[in-house]
């Protein structure tokens, strides 16, 4: 067994109904969503996603549910 962790890639997949929630209307045709979804894009990678929020809900979701036994994660 490897000691070396692998990285894990994860996709995110956006649909018309988060357009509508960021922006308050639907898109007008496939051209404006996919502008929407590539600033949307650069937006997690510009800083604007919550890397301290979104960790703290990974490790909320990765322990929901445990017991006190901390070995078998």
């Amino acid at each position: 067994m490897s000691s070396t962790i692998e990285k894990r890639t994860i996709s995110i997949t956006l649909f018309e109904i988060d357009f509508e929630r960021s922006i308050g209307s639907k898109p007008k045709n496939q051209a404006e969503f996919d502008r929407w979804a590539k600033k949307a894009n650069a937006a997690i990678f510009n800083g604007c996603l919550d890397w301290d929020r979104f960790y703290e809900n990974a490790a909320f979701q990765y322990l929901c549910g445990k017991t006190g036994d901390t070995h078998e994660r």
